[in-house]
This record gives structure tokens, C-alpha cells and sequence, in this order.
């Protein structure tokens, strides 16, 4: 498989788990609203999905971790701003905006999150973002206008409330930025159920110090017009909305990115919209039918930017020479007695170093490989690691060849010095006879 195949499989399978994710966040007011009905509380609501899906994830997690618990130490101000800000904090600004503000306002503010990341990219970059997705922000946001509807947006604007829906945006913001952060040997199951983990105790101690209520009942609710007990449209949003939703979401934004997984997030409002028509009966005006049309529009033209060529630099090769003693001419290994080479001799060329005509021209460095195609960073970055992958490989082959080389030399050398300094015995002598003249030896050809 090359490396363009292997990327698109990965864009498409990161696209499809961040519509799984947005899916089963959209699942999550259907089974929510049955608790909410019957008297629970948000903020109870809330502790309850979050403490269970940190329990449902435990084991999971450890299981990926494989032992790796530095891992989580190393990324815990990722996983404590991820609890805080990210969960926590979103739930519980939202909780206090439509105490103040419409829910509809409140939903619209929250869900502006990926132009907020747009224009914070295009402040730290200073680079204007690409036509095409301005135009799909535009038509998302339009969109979102639609669904939510005149009557979502109806009643009094609180300064306040929509001070806290800001800061959900944020907190909805910090989740994909978070969720987008390269490998740190955390999985995403163990980030998010870390992250519940702590969440939890931050929500707890709302509710204890009495800033947000705390109400739960365990009597039978209604359910897509069924009547069940209290504890089936929990473990609903427990395992679908809150854990699935939530790792999926994580490894879609780790994939595609923060920006592109924060626009797909926005399908999140076009499937409540279309699960409350479909299991509560809500009717659909014709209004929000077009607005959700707008959404899925924004969503693919902004998924339609193609990047801009990167030019990947040149990576310079370490050429190492390594000192050889030369005799008549010829390279040969260093003697035993020191150990002491003599001439300089570039390895990648051992061991057939011969001189060679090679153009001026040629041996200029180039400054840069330009790619001809328009390819993302992942794809650049990929093909820059294989590029290093095969430079890395020869010059370890060359490196080897050098050093089996010198071994064979290194062993010829040390059998014709045995040999030239055998001294014949008698076996029925205990001294040598002095018959074999001593060896001469050039003392000019070894190295000093």
C-alpha cells in the first residue's frame, strides 16, 4: 500500500468516527430527556453520565495502557485541562447560560466553536484562511440559524448568559484542540476516561458547594413513547453518548485534526434534530429541514480545501570518514600492535574507493525538493520519514559492508603474523632450536 492510499484510508476512517461520534451526541438528548422529564436535574444528569462512563472505561483503558502509567503523568496538565475545561466546564457554562438565555441561543453560541478555532488559527498564523472555508463557515452558520429556529432564538438576550454560552464554545473548542494533540502515549480511551474521572469530582463539588442542584429520581419514565425503569435511558447515554461519543470523537480529531473534526461535530445538531422527529415525534418546519441541509453543505466544502504544495527541505546525510592505513597504495587494515590509521577514507565509498570524474554541477547541494502534487502535512511528513527510512537503511548497509571489510583484512593480517613468528619446536626438545632465521621487517610500512 503507498503512502497517498494509506493517508486517504485514514482521512476516510477519521471522517467516518467523527460522524459516528456526532451521531451518537445527537442520541444523547433523546435519552436524556426522559431523566429530565421525570425530575432529574442537569447537574445530576451530568455527575451521573460522566462518574458511570469513567467506571465503564476504566478497565478499557488500563488495558491499553499496558503498564505505561508514566504516560499519564507526563500529559496531565493535557488531561486536567481536557476534565476542567473541555467537560466539566462546558456542562456546566451551558447549564448556566439557559438558565439566563433561550436554549436555542445557547446552542448556537456553543456550536460557532470551529469558527472560533478558524479565527485563532488565522491570529497566531497571521495567514488568511482559504475562500472555500469561509464559505463553508458562512453556510454552516446560516444553517445552524435554520435549525434552531425563530422560536429557539425567541425571549430576552442576557448579557451574562451569553457570556456563559461563550465559554461553552470555548470549553467545545478545547475539546477538539485537545483531542487533536499528537501521540503522547495516551490513548483515547484512557484520556477520556481520565479526564471523566476528574470531571466528576469537579461536577461533585458544584453540587456540594450548592452552584448547581442536585436532584435524581428513580421512578419509571417515558422512553420513545415506552414506559421503562429509570436506569435504561442512563446506561443509553452512559455507553453510547458519553463513552463511545466521546473516545470516538478524540480519535476522529487525532486523525483529521481539530478544525475538520470541529465542522463534522456541527452534524451533531442535525442528527438531534432529525432523531427527535423520528422518536419523539417533534415536527420539523420546513426551515430547519433547509438549515440542516446547509449544515451538511458547510461541512463538505470546508472538508473540500485542498493544502496549499509544501516543499519538503532537504535532509542533509552525515558522510563519515573514518582514518585506514594505506601500504603501496592500497587501503589495509590498521596493525594490531596500535591500532593507528593512517589516511582518511569516506566509508560510503569502501570498499571500492576509487578515484572517479565527477561534473562540478553535481555535487552542488540542492535547497529544497519540491513535491509536484498538492499533498497535506500528514502526507508530506510521511513521505519525508520514508525518504529518511531508505537513506538510514543504505548507509547502515554500507556501514556494515565497511565493517566486514576491515574484519576479513584485519583476520589475513593476524594469520601471516602468526605465521611469520612460528617458531618450530622438537617434540623431544624443551627449548626451540635456533634454526629459522628471524623475520625482517620493514619498518617503514607500519605506522608509527
Amino acid at each position: 500500500m503507498t503512502s497517498v492510499q494509506a493517508t486517504t484510508r485514514g482521512a476516510a476512517s477519521g471522517i467516518a468516527l467523527a460522524v459516528s461520534s456526532a451521531l451518537a451526541f445527537g442520541l444523547g438528548g433523546i435519552f436524556a430527556s426522559p431523566l429530565l422529564a421525570a425530575g432529574w436535574s442537569p447537574g445530576a444528569t451530568a455527575f451521573a453520565r460522566v462518574l458511570l462512563a469513567a467506571v465503564v472505561l476504566s478497565i478499557p483503558a488500563a488495558v491499553m495502557m499496558r503498564g505505561r502509567w508514566a504516560s499519564l503523568w507526563r500529559a496531565r496538565w493535557r488531561i486536567l485541562a481536557y476534565a476542567v475545561v473541555a467537560v466539566a466546564g462546558t456542562q456546566l457554562a451551558f447549564y448556566a447560560a439557559i438558565t439566563r438565555i433561550p436554549v436555542g441561543t445557547a446552542l448556537l453560541v456553543q456550536y460557532l466553536a470551529p469558527i472560533l478555532l478558524i479565527v485563532v488559527i488565522w491570529a497566531r498564523t497571521k495567514q488568511v484562511p482559504a475562500r472555500i472555508v469561509l464559505i463553508g463557515s458562512g453556510v454552516s452558520v446560516v444553517g445552524l440559524l435554520f435549525v434552531i429556529g425563530p422560536s429557539g432564538l425567541a425571549g430576552t438576550i442576557d448579557v451574562i448568559g451569553l457570556g456563559f454560552s461563550a465559554l461553552a464554545m470555548i470549553g467545545v473548542a478545547t475539546y477538539f484542540v485537545l483531542s487533536a494533540v499528537p501521540d503522547d502515549g495516551v490513548p483515547p480511551v484512557a484520556l477520556a476516561a481520565s479526564g471523566f474521572a476528574l470531571s466528576a469530582v469537579v461536577i461533585a463539588a458544584a453540587g456540594v458547594t450548592g452552584i448547581l442542584p442536585f436532584v435524581a429520581t428513580f421512578e419509571t419514565v417515558a422512553l420513545a413513547g415506552l414506559s421503562v425503569a429509570w436506569w435504561m435511558p442512563l446506561v443509553a447515554v452512559v455507553l453510547v453518548s458519553t463513552a463511545f461519543a466521546y473516545v470516538s470523537g478524540i480519535t476522529a480529531a487525532g486523525m483529521l485534526g481539530a478544525r475538520t473534526a470541529s465542522f463534522l461535530g456541527l452534524l451533531e445538531v442535525v442528527f438531534a434534530t432529525g432523531f427527535a422527529w423520528i422518536l419523539l415525534g417533534q415536527a420539523l418546519a420546513p426551515v430547519q429541514v433547509l438549515g440542516s441541509a446547509l449544515v451538511v453543505v458547510g461541512v463538505v466544502v470546508v472538508k473540500l480545501e485542498r493544502s496549499a504544495p509544501v516543499t519538503l527541505s532537504t535532509v542533509p546525510i552525515p558522510i563519515i570518514t573514518m582514518p585506514i592505513p594505506i601500504v603501496d597504495g592500497h587501503p589495509v587494515a590498521p596493525t594490531p600492535a596500535t591500532g593507528v590509521f593512517t589516511a582518511p577514507i569516506d566509508i560510503m565509498s569502501v570498499p571500492t574507493a576509487l578515484p572517479t570524474t565527477v561534473p562540478a554541477e553535481s555535487l552542488a547541494e540542492p535547497t529544497s525538493v519540491s513535491m509536484p502534487m498538492s499533498v497535506t502535512e500528514d502526507e508530506a511528513a510521511e513521505a519525508e520519514a520514508e525518504m529518511m527510512a531508505e537513506v538510514t537503511a543504505e548507509f547502515e548497509a554500507e556501514f556494515r559492508a565497511e565493517a566486514e571489510y576491515r574484519a576479513e583484512i584485519e583476520a589475513e593480517l593476524d594469520a601471516q603474523a602468526d605465521a611469520a613468528f612460528e617458531v618450530p619446536f622438537d617434540a623431544d626438545d624443551e627449548v626451540p632450536r635456533d634454526t629459522a632465521p628471524l623475520p625482517v621487517i620493514d619498518t617503514t610500512r607500519i605506522p608509527a
